[in-house]
């Protein structure tokens, strides 16, 4: 959610700088199949234009009328669920549910606040008491990104997602760009003199260490994803060897099925444990039958989302 909240919070900002009545919605609990997750935003201005989304667009455009029509002056939760006996009904796809809470009322300093804290790569929290509107902000590094308890959400902003290339090249490039657009902060890796990248990006971070021991002196979490692209088994196989080790949710690494087969017999020489072992992904990448470094990067990428949704959350809020 990163890059999303990014483009939100800034658009937020100079709506409100620009003394805009600005209501802010939130996706507090689905059920069935519905199109975005507990958490999703969207915010509306008072000429109706907005940015983000809770839908696949029909709530939206409901959501825009009738913030037109000034309904939304207070802190209320809504729902959508199709009912004829409903004020409003509305079918979401798929005969999906969801429960929306509405905020009129947004403070300037406030979210300002939060982007200064997504700029420095530091996670903040948001907490919303339903009874008494209260709205709150608390320093929390990891945890949930959102929860509905108790007439209480709690929304964090910047739980950043790290991946690390080992290997620079086209692939890494292609899959850099598809990891900042899905939230991910990106590093890569390579200490061979010739892949030195002597272009700056600023959303890619570059270094030229040993990837073990940059992976052995970086925070590696379960918010962590590693694929070695090198295609060096010295500098791969070295690489796995922490990461394997690591509580990294996603350690991949490119090849071919045969070179898959090799490497798997080169970790065990390095005393790597079949449990250790069975948590690559090798080849990297769903079969989608890519070709070229794109088609390749994008595999890769929707491995790392599939197996992202799949993860159990820690260190709840």
């Amino acid at each position: 959610m990163q890059h999303n909240d990014f483009q939100l919070l800034n658009q937020v900002i100079s709506w409100l700088k620009q003394g805009q009545q600005v209501t802010l919605f939130t996706v507090i609990s689905t059920w069935g199949s519905s199109p975005r997750p507990p958490g999703s935003l969207l915010a509306i201005n008072a000429e109706g234009q907005y940015v983000g989304s809770v839908s696949g667009g029909c709530v939206e455009e409901d959501l825009v009328e009738r913030s037109l029509s000034g309904e939304f002056n207070s802190m209320q939760v809504i729902s959508y669920d199709g009912k004829q006996n409903t004020q409003r009904p509305l079918m979401l796809p798929c005969n999906g549910q969801l429960k929306i809470l509405a905020e009129p009322q947004l403070q300037l300093t406030q979210f300002q606040h939060i982007l200064s804290k997504l700029e420095q790569q530091q996670s903040i929290c948001r907490r919303v008491c339903l009874n008494t509107t209260e709205t709150s902000l608390h320093n929390i590094t990891s945890g949930e990104s959102f929860r509905y308890r108790e007439n209480t959400v709690f929304r964090l902003f910047g739980n950043f997602k790290k991946l690390m290339l080992i290997g620079n090249g086209e692939i890494a490039r292609h899959l850099s760009q598809l990891a900042h657009i899905n939230g991910y902060s990106t590093t890569i890796c390579d200490p061979r003199e010739q892949q030195i990248d002597k272009l700056s990006d600023k959303n890619i971070s570059f270094s030229s260490q040993m990837p073990d021991d940059l992976i052995r002196n970086t925070d590696i979490n379960s918010s962590t994803a590693i694929v070695t692209l090198s295609h060096d088994p010295r500098i791969d196989d070295m690489a796995l060897m922490e990461a394997l080790c690591s509580p990294a949710f996603y350690i991949g690494a490119l090849g071919s099925q045969r070179s898959a087969s090799l490497r798997r017999q080169r970790l065990q020489e390095m005393q790597l444990n079949e449990e250790q072992i069975s948590r690559l992904h090798g080849p990297a990448g769903l079969n989608i039958g890519s070709h070229t470094p794109a088609e390749i990067a994008i595999s890769i990428m929707a491995e790392i989302i599939a197996i992202s949704h799949q993860a159990p959350a820690k260190n709840a809020i």
